[in-house]
């Protein structure tokens, strides 16, 4: 403070230090937090140093003083620092989260050390076990002050898993999603300390409720990046409640309009149908969806199939006029989402003429906010117009559910965490009022 909070968990307030470390070529940053009972390291590459890795290195050097004596640590994941304290012949007992909690159980199991993942650190001394920050960073610069590398290559082979930070979700009742959580991953070892623990062989996770607010708390761990997304994903869609529904609009609020729209064209322009439908694909489809003006496209067409000059060079929204037809089911049940206090986005590759007649007709009277490629210059499946109507919505992907008739489009939405439903028939609806 006054530059940031002063909470070294939150990785952000580490960026004056990370940025510090890097600019003047430093071995090592140290990060206390507001009242120094907490601390984080930075490396010499600007990297932050998992406290896991850290907990586990300091319990290795406890242990070297007391060989096969106790080390506590608090059930959020990280594997690593059991598997540290094994391997240097200690006993890992696995406590509560909060310093009050590991204190009680360093005392109750003699612990010579003990460590939280938010940076509380203590040690047992002749006199009684007391947090100690101080001991921790004289012992830790002392530690890598005697080997003969860089600490981002002391770190390096400690990064044997991959962790998602701590992930909290806003939920309606936090006994029932718990409850919820253990019945579905109920096939894994099941841990009741703090929450609830579950663990299979290749990944790990702890999910545990706040104490003054309705937050529960993701902490995942896998062997590989890959894993700890999937998984983190799998979990967070059973914690979150769906706040955001996403419509596409042809073959979804509307009849597929692509028949009907070529052959209105062909017969304004009085050229052949699929010789018009070839001309579009190659020139005209994403040029048109991106934003290119109309009038461009048109005049390119003129050209090759020597149309008379005078015609208009803005049809694409009386094509719309003519050839969109209204599903009214689907439009009443975005009606009904709105008033049960669902978040409602309209997500389209779609061309200005028919972003006129959209605002024109009030249908974005039903949507919270209306993505339109040509406004964004980007369509689907790209991932960034998926971001853009997240943020916009002020969701996360795990909270929303996106609706389209091209499985390509919710392909690139499910990559993100967006639940999809692959609407193909009127009838579908039911499977966005079976998700919710």
């Amino acid at each position: 403070m006054p530059a940031h909070q002063p909470d070294p968990l939150d990785e952000k307030n580490l960026e004056e230090t990370i940025r510090t470390v890097k600019e003047t070529g430093a071995d090592l940053g140290i990060c206390p937090d507001g009242d120094g009972d907490r601390v984080f390291f930075v490396d010499n590459e600007g990297q932050v140093i998992r406290q896991e890795i850290l907990r586990g290195i300091m319990a290795q050097l406890a242990l070297k003083d007391h060989p096969g004596a106790t080390v506590a640590y608090d059930i959020r994941p990280g594997k690593i620092t059991k598997d540290m304290i094994e391997e240097a012949g200690g006993k890992a007992v696995i406590t509560r989260v909060g310093h009050s909690h590991i204190k009680e159980s360093m005392l109750k199991a003699g612990a010579i050390f003990g460590g939280e993942s938010s940076g509380h650190y203590f040690y047992k001394f002749s006199y009684g076990t007391f947090e100690s920050p101080e001991v921790l960073i004289w012992k830790f610069l002392e530690f890598i002050s005697g080997k003969n590398q860089t600490v981002s290559e002391i770190i390096k082979p400690y990064k044997r898993y991959f962790h998602s930070g701590e992930i909290n979700s806003k939920v309606e009742n936090v006994a029932e999603t718990l409850g919820k959580i253990k019945d579905v991953f109920a096939d894994g070892e099941i841990n009741e300390l703090d929450g609830i623990t579950v663990t299979y062989k290749d990944w790990w996770f702890n999910v545990r409720g706040s104490n003054t607010e309705p937050l529960i708390r993701l902490n995942l761990e896998s062997v590989s990046k890959e894993l700890t997304e999937q998984k983190a994903n799998e979990v967070l869609e059973i914690m979150r409640k769906k706040e955001a529904i996403i419509f596409d609009w042809g073959g979804v609020l509307i009849d597929n309009p692509t028949v009907k729209m070529f052959n209105y064209l062909s017969n304004y322009f009085n050229v052949n149908e699929k010789e018009l439908i070839k001309f579009y694909r190659t020139n005209c489809d994403k040029a048109l969806q991106t934003g290119t003006e109309e009038e461009k496209i048109w005049e390119d067409l003129y050209k090759k199939f020597k149309i008379d000059g005078s015609k208009k060079t803005k049809i694409w929204k009386e094509a719309v006029e003519n050839c969109f037809v209204d599903r009214k089911e689907v439009w009443n049940f975005v009606s009904e989402l709105r008033e049960k206090g669902y978040k409602t986005g309209f997500l389209s590759n779609t061309e200005k003429g028919a972003v006129e007649y959209f605002w024109e007709n009030g249908y974005g009277e039903y949507f919270d906010t209306a993505v339109f490629s040509c406004d964004e210059g980007i369509v689907k499946p790209n991932e960034k117009i998926y971001r853009v109507t997240l943020e916009r919505l002020g969701v996360v992907a795990n909270q929303a559910v996106f609706v389209d008739d091209k499985k390509e489009n919710i392909e690139g939405a499910e990559k993100l965490g967006i639940t999809g439903v692959l609407f193909t028939k009127r009838t579908d609806i039911e499977k966005i009022s079976a998700i919710i």
